[in-house]
């Protein structure tokens, strides 16, 4: 015990001087230092003065004119390899975790999942929260081409179905240094500097220690050590104390235990503050279980009634102030409904998919943000499950409260969004050809199958067949129940689709309907100009272009010739038209009901555009980012 009136001063509670490390500027030990002599560094300095908010935004802003070369560049550059740099998790790696939390002589048990995310350059900056991203990662931003960040983004849901999750962002330029965190309500901490949670050459024997400023109110000093565990992995152990600057005899120490283990990070922690105690334990991914996988049909009763609007999508912190989503949404990738009512759309890097609801009378909000690993490159919505498939050549399932329910492998990449077969499986069709019936809800595998060449088209499904166009110029029609070849005909397919009892099938301007069981031939019709969709809409055939768009009966039959449309979605009562500059709504007779004037700029070329839920439309455009247009019931 050091003796009584030593007033020498360390970043951390000190019992005994003469177990302190060396002081790594003097060269001596703490023991060897006078009383009253602090140690060369001295206390942590003031944070100085606070920056202005609007200042990080002006700098993101400029970054994101060089998002395009800065991240090419950033990606190229050689990578610093460091023992400390192998224990964390590849992008998109994610690890389920039994929690047990203790107070009060209570205990709660819960599962969460954490997915990883790594950036390379200005990627991370561009986080869709502009809170975290300015108050966390403004010192990255003198140098945004060597920022090297690693992401943790912790979900869980509680017993009424209502998602929570934490994010923690890392330095990791060879070392692992904790630089903020915002947790499930709201609050963001920032360490600065970086709080050190592996150093560089960590190894077993290692300590280190560091202090610093945690949040606006607080310093905080910290103490670890490493010793060797189990299957290559490492076990750390330490505190961290935290001293509020307005009331420094005010003190939290909360004592941790961490495993990391190569290429899985923190797989087990253990975190202790007075009497209250939590564990995460690594389990298994758990049983999906039974999910709702259909939705109620979209019904319009009176689209000339509905309210254009304009929408924000704002971020909101610990005290509800809300900020301008930051980076740039993926509108190639469409966005989907999910039967809770939660539009998810994907971002480009850092390659998110962000689920939004409606937060006031002008702006929508996230509910949950996650990060499936590698570019998105589709999206799929089946009642409450959302489906991705991603450069990474894997198929990721998602709960529509945000938690990670399985992935799939595919020997290739999925360039298409999964099409359902029934109301709880679906098809996906890779690259490379290869058909795979899943379970919707658990990923369970029916069949797998395969077309002669490479698909980039979307496949159909209905009838009782699975319709794959193939690069090759070959139509192939599998049996829905077991994959099976029923027929294959040699076309130079655009686009596939299955409505009513007729396989359709779109070359050059021709639009062949096909008897699904035997693929013979039943009627061609002919359309004029360049085709921009091909669907079904009340049980008919749809083929739309941008000279005239056409609603056929079962014969092939022209019933209805309205305008040319760049894209189109089909509703169970009505159809939208998507001019550059107009959006018609079609009833079930043919006609036009209703019409309303659009921005041209929130068109992409002939990518669909909208997106129809119960209330009416939305209008997702490329150059309005975050910002979107409706035309609804008043929601």
């Amino acid at each position: 015990m050091s003796a009584a009136g030593d007033e020498r001063w360390a970043p951390f509670p000190v019992q005994d001087w003469s177990t302190m490390p060396v002081d790594p500027l003097l060269g001596a030990a703490y023991a060897q230092h006078d009383p009253g002599v602090d140690p060369s560094w001295g206390p942590p300095a003031s944070a100085g003065p606070t920056r202005p908010w609007w200042v990080p935004l002006v700098v993101l802003l400029c970054l994101g004119l060089v998002v395009g070369t800065g991240s090419w560049l950033a990606r190229r550059a050689p990578q610093v390899r460091t023992t400390a740099l192998s224990y964390v998790p590849a992008d998109g790696a994610a690890l389920w975790q039994r929690v047990d939390q203790t107070r009060e002589s209570v205990t709660q048990t819960r599962t969460q999942v954490t997915e990883s995310a790594r950036f390379a350059g200005v990627d991370g900056l561009l986080s869709g929260d502009a809170f975290v991203v300015t108050r966390v990662l403004h010192q990255d931003y003198d140098d945004p081409s060597g920022s090297r960040l690693w992401r943790e983004t912790t979900t869980s849901v509680d017993g009424a179905g209502v998602p929570s999750q934490t994010t923690r962002y890392h330095r990791v330029r060879g070392s692992v240094e904790l630089a903020g965190e915002r947790s499930a309500d709201g609050t963001i901490t920032a360490y600065e500097p970086a709080l050190v949670e592996l150093p560089a050459d960590v190894g077993p024997g290692s300590k280190w220690f560091g202090t610093g400023t945690a949040g606006d109110t607080a310093d905080y000093a910290s103490f670890f050590q490493a010793a060797a565990g189990a299957d290559g992995c490492l076990e750390v152990s330490g505190q961290v104390e935290l001293t509020d600057r307005g009331a420094p005899q005010t003190k939290r120490r909360t004592w941790l235990t961490r495993t990391w283990c190569p290429g899985r990070g923190v797989v087990e922690a253990s975190e202790s503050e007075g009497a209250d105690r939590t564990w995460e334990t690594a389990v298994p991914a758990p049983d999906p279980g039974a999910r709702r996988t259909t939705a109620d049909d979209v019904a319009w009763t009176d689209p000339a009634a509905w309210k254009p609007r304009t929408w924000d999508t704002v971020t909101v912190d610990g005290t509800d102030e809300t900020r301008t989503m930051l980076g740039t949404v993926a509108t190639t990738v469409h966005p989907v409904l999910t039967s809770s009512g939660l539009v998810v759309r994907a971002l480009q890097a850092p390659d998110d998919l962000v689920a939004t609801t409606p937060k006031t009378i002008d702006a929508w909000t996230p509910a949950w943000s996650v990060h499936p690993g590698g570019t998105v490159l589709s999206l799929a919505a089946f009642g409450s499950v959302v489906l991705v498939t991603t450069s990474e050549r894997a198929l990721v399932a998602y709960s529509d409260a945000g938690m990670r329910l399985w992935s799939a492998a595919l020997p290739e990449i999925g360039p298409n969004a999964p099409v359902r077969v029934s109301g709880d499986d679906a098809v996906v069709v890779d690259l490379s050809g290869r058909v795979l019936r899943f379970g919707i809800a658990d990923g369970a595998v029916r069949w797998t199958g395969n077309v002669p060449g490479d698909v980039n088209l979307t496949p159909a499904a209905g009838s009782g067949v699975v319709v794959v166009a193939d690069r090759r110029g070959t139509v192939t029609a599998l049996d829905a129940a077991s994959g099976a070849t029923r027929w294959d005909r040699s076309f130079a397919a655009s686009a596939v689709a299955v409505v009513g009892d007729r396989v359709l099938v779109t070359e050059d301007q021709n639009l062949d309907g096909l008897d699904p069981a035997t693929g013979t031939t039943r009627f061609l019709t002919h359309f004029d100009g360049g085709l921009t969709a091909l669907t079904g809409f009340a049980g008919r055939p749809v083929v739309a272009s941008k000279e005239a768009t056409l609603l056929l009966d079962a014969d092939g039959r022209v019933t209805a010739r309205l305008p040319g449309y760049l894209a189109v979605d089909p509703t169970a009562t009505h159809l939208a038209g998507w001019t550059s500059d107009r959006l018609d709504v079609v009833g079930g007779d043919g006609r036009v009901a209703a019409t309303w004037p659009t921005r041209s700029t929130s068109l992409v070329s002939s990518e669909r555009p909208g997106l129809a839920t119960p209330q009416g439309l939305y209008l997702f455009g490329y150059t309005k980012g975050w910002t979107f247009d409706s035309w609804t019931t008043g929601g």
